[in-house]
C-alpha cells in the first residue's frame, strides 16, 4: 500500500493555502497530472468530484469527496473500484510568522496489481513536484 506521510511550512497564511487547497477546479491549471475535474456537489463543509487523471496513455477517473473543516483540514474519500483502499488527509496549521504548516497523509492501495506498482515507485516523488506546484500557484495568488 503507497503510503506518503510529511509536513512542509509555506510561506503563506493557512487561509489562503486552505483556499487553493479547496480551489480544485483549478487544478488543471497547474498540476500536469490532473486533465480535468467535474465539481458534482459542493457545500460548505463537502465538495464531491470526478477527478481525471492522466500522463500518456496511462489514465483514469475516480468521484470523490473531499471533506472540510475551513482553513483547518480536508479529507478525501473515496469508494471506487480502482481503489481497494483509499485515506487521504490534510492538516493546515497557522504559524505565528503568517505561515502555515501543512501536515498530509495518503494511504491508498489500488485494486489493480499493474496501478499499485506503478504507485510505489512514483507516488512519493509526485507528492514533492504536487506541493511545489502548489507553491508556485500560491505565489501567483492575490
Amino acid at each position: 500500500m503507497p503510503q506518503v506521510i510529511g509536513e512542509r511550512i509555506l510561506n503563506h497564511s493557512r487561509e489562503k493555502v486552505f483556499a487553493c487547497a479547496i480551489g480544485i477546479e483549478t487544478y488543471p491549471q497547474f498540476l500536469s497530472y490532473i486533465q480535468s475535474v467535474d465539481i458534482l456537489s459542493r457545500t460548505d463543509d463537502c465538495i464531491a468530484a470526478r477527478f481525471h487523471i492522466g500522463v500518456g496513455k496511462l489514465t483514469f477517473s475516480y468521484n470523490c469527496e473531499i471533506h472540510m473543516e475551513k482553513n483547518t483540514l480536508t479529507r478525501v474519500t473515496t469508494d471506487e473500484d480502482i481503489f481497494s483502499d483509499f485515506k487521504a488527509e490534510c492538516r493546515y496549521e497557522a504559524l505565528e510568522d503568517g505561515r502555515c504548516k501543512i501536515i498530509y497523509a495518503l494511504d491508498c492501495k489500488f485494486a489493480s496489481r499493474a496501478l499499485e506498482m506503478l504507485a510505489r515507485a512514483v507516488l512519493p516523488f509526485n507528492t514533492k513536484v504536487t506541493i511545489n506546484a502548489f507553491e508556485k500557484r500560491l505565489s501567483k495568488m492575490s
